[in-house]
């Protein structure tokens, strides 16, 4: 059988014959080709859903991975790690756009992804190139003036332990204006507290076919991170005192206004989107634990960058989600530790 490319598609020999014979044939000539859910020869995925996708995360340090859809899943950050979780609705990228002026605005916002748990616009497409420990998503989407790239990705460094043992990860979005106008522009990053449930021994496995323990998620808070260097974002209590998350950004120009609210990931829809979809914002000052708005059920944040890209300008928007997890195991001797608990005292300094 001899197969034929012809602008991304794959056809046989004996279906380009067909294409000539009746009126069915001529009929279903005029259709578009349908997309192929993979380009072998660059390893690129289209607009599909794989069980399996690029794990984040350093070396000894747990991950989650990123499936080809956009979707966030698989976190494995107990110390031993036990089984992964499965799909985290709470975690997404989205972005929000301007163009037009005041007298006549045309405003979009989008989940990078092909689904959203709740109900949120999501991209129509979706070009996915992923080996751990990175993965690079394109969404050309008509529907932005922007050309859309994220890449994330853990730092793996030949020879050094180091260098490679990073709890986290980094985003890279990188918006590139394709209009002769100015774009205004918002980047959000939301996540959900990715250590629930991770709590564990060694000599504690669970029995065979026993109930999965309930979500354990210390004192379910969220905070603002210390303004320091730059930084602006939000800290997760984890189990045990010493554990938590770090979910932040280092915007490139003075000019970036970044915004951070909490919410509950379990809700029907994040409480921030309707702002985030008016006018690239996230809202208020995050919530903590001795607040009346404290989250009851499962603590997620989310971290907003806005800015201004003038005509055919483009801006790298940098994020990162670093954890550090709580330990557990061989009656805590302090050698057997994870070596990034040795190499960092919290998520925030990773």
């Amino acid at each position: 059988m001899i197969a034929i490319g012809i602008r991304g598609t794959r056809l046989t020999a004996l279906g380009l014959l067909g294409l000539g014979l009746g009126g069915n044939a001529r009929a279903q000539k005029s259709l578009p080709p349908p997309e192929p859910p993979a380009d072998y020869t660059r390893g690129i995925v289209h607009s599909r859903r794989q069980e399996f996708g690029a794990a984040i995360g350093g070396l000894g340090t747990g991950s989650f991975t990123l499936l080809p859809d956009g979707t966030t899943t698989q976190a494995t950050f107990g110390n031993p790690t036990g089984p992964p979780t499965g799909d985290l609705p709470g975690c997404f990228a989205a972005v929000w756009t301007r163009t037009g002026g005041p007298n006549a605005p045309r405003v979009n916002a989008r989940v990078l992804a092909l689904h959203s748990a709740y109900g949120l616009p999501t991209c129509v497409r979706l070009d996915y190139d992923g080996q751990s420990p990175q993965a690079r998503l394109d969404f050309p989407d008509a529907i932005f003036p922007l050309t859309v790239t994220m890449q994330a990705f853990s730092p793996l460094v030949p020879y050094s332990l180091a260098k490679s043992a990073y709890p986290g990860g980094a985003f890279i979005f990188r918006l590139r204006n394709t209009s002769a106008a100015p774009v205004e522009l918002s980047v959000a990053l939301s996540c959900e507290n990715l250590l629930h449930g991770q709590v564990g021994t060694l000599n504690s496995a669970p029995a065979p076919n026993a109930p999965a323990p309930p979500d354990k998620l210390g004192d379910n808070s969220v905070a603002p991170l210390a303004s320091q260097l730059g930084y602006f974002g939000l800290t997760f209590t984890g189990v045990g005192a010493d554990s938590g998350l770090a979910l932040l950004t280092y915007p490139p120009r003075r000019d970036a206004v970044v915004t951070m609210t909490t919410w509950d990931a379990r809700a029907d829809r994040p409480g921030w989107w309707e702002e985030f979809a008016r006018d690239g914002s996230v809202g208020a000052e995050p919530t903590g634990a001795n607040s009346p708005n404290a989250l009851p059920r499962r603590s997620a944040g989310v971290v907003a960058a806005r800015l201004t890209l003038n005509a055919h300008g483009y801006v790298d928007l940098p994020f990162a989600l670093t954890w550090r997890t709580p330990y557990a195991g061989l009656g805590n001797q302090p050698e057997m530790q994870p070596y990034s608990r040795l190499l960092f005292p919290d998520a925030a300094s990773a």
